[in-house]
């Protein structure tokens, strides 16, 4: 488990990553579209280009298509 706004570094390449929320298995879709993409989609609809990057386990649900 990562706790919110943690920087995590790889020791053996000193490799470093920074995580501003780190989500728990129990919360669902919508809760985490109106705390990260909400914003993001109406940006985008405003001439802003925005990117979602959601990485996991493969199978893992990480992928969702906005149509």
């Amino acid at each position: 488990m990562v706790a919110d706004a943690t920087e995590i570094i790889q020791k053996s390449t000193n490799k470093t990553w920074n995580f501003d929320r780190v989500y728990s298995p129990v919360e669902d879709n919508r809760s985490i579209y109106a705390d990260t993409a909400s914003s993001m989609i109406e940006s985008t609809i405003s001439g802003f280009n925005a990117t979602i990057f959601a990485y996991g386990q493969t199978s893992s649900g990480e992928f969702f298509m906005i149509t």
